[in-house]
């Protein structure tokens, strides 16, 4: 028996795998969960036939002799490609064929070192958008110089299992790939950036514009980094399977708590500027609002020791400080003319490894190799206050929400309510329309700036700047609402409504021990909030961050906190918005 015979013979399970058909159901992902376990069994078992095999073939000579071009495909499936070989050299592609055309490619270029003595490197590449095309029929085989490799509980080819039979639109792949379309590295079939141009010119008109801002504003070169500076040195173009443009720049600071507030700093002002972002702990992306054209800002910096960082990580060893970084030479990117830093070859070894130079479209940067720093990155609260920065500059104030109607025909006539996470204002402004006296805060200065705008005419509210991270601050406003210096004759209230989901626990503990300490006897607690029923749910507004807190839970926190629940109730129905119905809760509870 051939050692290709043997490997088929040790991996098929009745021939094809129903499990890697990409559906989604818990029946599925145990089926996944328990192949992922067989993989890492099965590689053990592989090794041994491998290593038998190498041995009968002693006469060959280098560390991989008689099993050069080997290998396994571990999993097929809508996530990913991925497997392992043993190379034939270092710009030997797996192809990626389906009914025999290619129709991806991907670089072995992951080394992983086998117990058995030779060496071994890992493949993978994102084709998600290639199940919209197979049918029940069509074949996919994933082939390493020349010969087709052995497929996990598939044999030497994938075929797509399912109970319906599925028409092949694959004549239809075929026409878009000759057209110059290409999976990209999420796996979406997109027009090839090297075909693209238009894209590419926004891209950099994009880039150049807001470089220019930052570099007047705070003095900062942005240049091009990770794919982008890989593309320009390695193709000089755009690397064909990308989706944007990465850029950085290098911090003059290198205490983690000054770099992180600067780049907010940075963040702010380009907010401020008109453009549209999407901040997140590592970095955010930029787009001109109306415009599908975004590029990615990284902030980079010198460590302590002196060594290079990149927000997002890097994967070969660390470069020290030096005038290289801040020297740009010129580079292209297709016929369009960028700067990069003069150390790019060394910074790109850092960035991707040693192996840079070798195309692999099945790069991931989440891998075990990938070297950061977390104390760098923003925290929960500081992407969050950007992300409602932006918000409330893109939301301009609404009418009251339906929570603000359930808790206002409850109250009595004057009543004094303390909103916090009030935003636009929009329930503040409805209650003060009312007759209550609200004092309303949130942590967003332009969320203040909008609900005071917008609530001028009206005598009976005001404003604040309350950070609920800080005890003192909620303290402070819920003694001035509920001070005997305030006129009130109906209900004391301290209202959140979709705040303390968007808070991490250890803020919702301070908030909550705050009104312990603060309220007197009597005042009464309104909240509305996401349970955990809706974790799994399409929600319009994404980006920032979210908790799901179960009924029961609050209930037990407020009780422990000396509140008696008068109402609560989960469900579908009581805030719909744009399609979107959320699992939301309400409690009402008054302070015992």
């Amino acid at each position: 028996m051939t050692i290709s015979n043997a490997i088929v013979e040790l991996i098929s399970v009745d021939g094809q795998a129903s499990y890697l058909d990409g559906t989604t159901s818990s029946a599925d992902k145990r089926r996944e969960n328990a192949a992922k376990q067989f993989d890492e069994l099965l590689d053990a078992k592989i090794v041994e036939l491998i290593k038998r095999h190498t041995a009968d073939n002693s006469s060959a000579s280098g560390q991989n002799a008689g099993a050069s071009g080997m290998g396994v495909v571990a999993e097929i499936s809508r996530e990913q490609v991925r497997g392992w070989v043993i190379p034939t050299g270092d710009h030997d592609k797996v192809l990626i064929k389906v009914n025999g055309r290619v129709v991806a490619a991907t670089a072995p270029a992951k080394r992983i070192k086998f117990e058995g003595g030779f060496q071994e490197y890992g493949f993978s590449r994102q084709i998600g958008d290639l199940f919209n095309f197979l049918g029940t029929d069509d074949r996919v085989e994933i082939e390493y110089n020349g010969n087709a490799l052995p497929i996990v509980q598939c044999g030497m080819y994938y075929k797509r299992i399912s109970k319906i039979v599925r028409k092949s639109r694959v004549e239809k792949l075929f026409e878009k790939i000759d057209q110059g379309f290409v999976f990209n590295k999420y796996g979406k079939l997109r027009l090839s950036l090297h075909k693209d141009e238009v894209f590419k010119v926004k891209l950099i008109e994009l880039f150049d514009t807001v470089a220019a801002e930052v570099k007047a504003e705070f003095g900062y070169d942005l240049f091009p980094t990770y794919g982008t500076m890989l593309g320009a040195v390695r193709e000089r173009n755009f690397i064909g399977h990308d989706n944007d443009f990465d850029s950085a720049y290098i911090s003059k600071y290198s205490n983690p708590e000054d770099v992180r507030r600067e780049f907010a700093q940075i963040c702010g002002f380009l907010i401020d500027r008109g453009y549209s972002l999407r901040a997140q702990k590592t970095h955010t992306w930029v787009r001109v609002p109306g415009t599908s054209h975004k590029f990615d800002i990284f902030f980079s910096y010198f460590n302590e020791s002196e060594n290079y960082e990149l927000s997002y990580g890097t994967h070969g060893p660390a470069l020290t400080k030096s005038d290289d970084f801040y020297n740009l030479v010129d580079a292209e990117i297709g016929n369009l003319k960028i700067k990069i830093p003069r150390n790019h070859d060394a910074m790109l070894a850092q960035i991707f490894g040693e192996r840079w130079r070798i195309p692999d479209p099945g790069f991931k940067h989440k891998s075990r190799t990938r070297h950061w720093d977390r104390r760098y990155h923003l925290t929960v609260p500081e992407v969050s206050s950007l992300y409602w920065k932006q918000f409330y500059r893109d939301n301009p104030i609404a009418g009251g929400s339906s929570f603000a109607n359930f808790v206002a025909e409850r109250l009595r006539p004057q009543s004094v309510i303390a909103e916090l996470g009030c935003g636009s204002g929009r329930d503040s402004v409805y209650f003060a329309q009312h007759g209550h006296h609200v004092f309303a805060s949130d942590r967003a200065v332009e969320a203040i700036a909008q609900g005071t705008s917008n609530s001028q005419e009206l005598s009976t509210i005001s404003f604040s700047r309350v950070d609920a991270s800080r005890s003192e601050e909620v303290s402070g406003l819920l003694k001035k609402a509920f001070g005997s210096d305030v006129p009130a004759t109906g209900d004391r209230v301290v209202y959140m409504r979709f705040f303390l989901h968007s808070v991490t626990k250890d803020i919702q503990d301070v908030i909550i021990d705050a009104m312990r300490a603060t309220l007197p006897a009597g005042v009464k607690v309104a909240l509305e909030f996401r349970t955990e029923k809706d974790a799994e749910e399409a929600h319009v507004f994404g980006g920032h961050y979210r908790r799901y807190i179960p009924l029961r839970e609050m209930t037990e926190t407020l009780q422990a906190a000396g509140f008696r629940v008068t109402h609560s109730e989960e469900s579908r129905g009581l805030s719909p918005y744009m399609g979107e119905d959320p699992f939301l809760c309400r409690i009402l509870a008054e302070k015992e």
